[in-house]
């Protein structure tokens, strides 16, 4: 046996050993919930990725003390979900210093963290190691929320398209670790929202007693992809107009009642498409459904936004409170300082509008963050 391979497998039996009580008491929680994460190839480097958060404990700058906007769109990338992300929309993980270097630069006081697509259908088909990435990626965030409470919130991950499987891991996620959002993407595996199959999840997180129904919708590469666009900067806005439109002619916006939802990218292509979605709709169908867009749907900033394509919502008389910052941190296509200024410039919104894209709306939605 040749003494490099005999030293590795004693380091991997050593490691094995050695287990801090935070990894101890997240693998007991997840063997009681029947989820396997500690035989998966990312095993050992999330392991280590939960520890360094403790033991090489980020300090913010001094920079956000006078910080006030709260983002609702960024992502979270670990190294270890990094190494296995099939597409990677950026060179380098995601880091905690990394964030807070971003929020102090644009004067982000709180940041609400989400996986970036494909989240935990990394291994797509295969439910078992799905939820073992959804249920270490939310310990992982969670982790990042508690020793930093006042900068970071974040969105559950979800093993989405196995519904119920998604439903146990969402009351996991918001009730034992304190998420405040569900992070979808437009389509699971194909599964478009609005789909049949994932019908028990939404029914489920309709009538249940979960701490928050706010399900925060972000594109993913769509299953017939054009390859001579890029798909961040085009596909993806079509993309979440499916989404929305399959919610819609569902009618899961309608029946489940008591679900708020986050559009990502100002909504994407949808302005382009609701007139035409309801051509062969009854009268009294778009109008329903256009007032849930006014009063239970919100849209984030995140990309080139503003001030044009956001006008587009406002043709339908979406209300200016229904608007909220985003920056795509760190997989916004264009400059991050050149997006929040185009906000800051819109001769369309008033000061006091601004204000509240920025940070009023957003602590509206979510009023858990103005204890902070």
């Amino acid at each position: 046996m040749p003494v490099q391979f005999f030293a590795l497998l004693v380091l991997t039996y050593h490691s094995a050993l050695v287990l801090s009580d935070t990894i101890s008491d997240i693998i007991a929680r997840a063997r009681a919930d029947g989820i396997d994460i500690e035989h998966q190839p990312w095993s050992s480097a999330a392991f280590d990725a939960i520890n360094a958060l403790q033991t090489n404990h980020t300090t913010e700058p001094p920079g956000l003390g006078n910080a006030t906007k709260i983002d609702v769109h960024v992502h979270a990338v670990p190294r270890f979900y990094f190494d296995i992300m099939p597409v990677k929309p950026s060179d380098e993980p995601w880091t905690v210093s990394r964030q807070f270097e971003h929020m102090a630069s644009l004067g982000i006081a709180h940041s609400i963290l989400s996986l970036p697509w494909p989240g935990a259908s990394v291994y797509a088909g295969n439910q078992t190691a799905a939820r073992a990435l959804a249920r270490i990626t939310n310990e992982y965030l969670a982790e990042v929320v508690r020793l930093h409470p006042k900068r970071f919130s974040f969105m559950a991950v979800t093993p989405l398209p196995f519904a119920d499987a998604a439903l146990r891991e969402v009351q996991y996620a918001l009730d034992t670790l304190g998420a405040i959002a569900i992070g979808l993407f437009s389509n699971h595996e194909g599964h478009y929202l609005g789909d049949p199959i994932l019908d028990p999840f939404f029914a489920g997180v309709n009538s249940s007693n979960l701490t928050s129904k706010i399900v925060f919708i972000h594109p993913a590469l769509p299953t017939c992809p054009f390859p001579v666009h890029n798909d961040g900067n085009v596909e993806f806005y079509f993309d979440t107009a499916t989404a929305l439109m399959g919610l819609t002619l569902s009618k899961s916006l309608q029946n489940f009642t008591s679900i708020k939802y986050i559009l990502s990218h100002g909504g994407g292509a949808t302005p382009s498409i609701i007139d035409r979605m309801f051509i062969h709709a009854a009268p009294e169908f778009k109008s329903e459904s256009v007032d849930i867009y006014r009063k239970r749907v919100w849209y984030d900033s995140a990309g080139a936004t503003y001030p044009r394509q956001i006008q587009g919502l406002l043709a339908y008389d979406i209300p200016k409170t229904q608007l909220l910052y985003g920056s795509d941190f760190p997989f916004n296509v264009g400059p991050y300082i050149e997006a929040a200024q185009a906000v800051a410039d819109a001769d369309f919104l008033t000061d006091e509008e601004k204000l509240g894209v920025f940070s009023g709306n957003s602590l509206v939605l979510f009023p858990e963050l103005s204890k902070d």
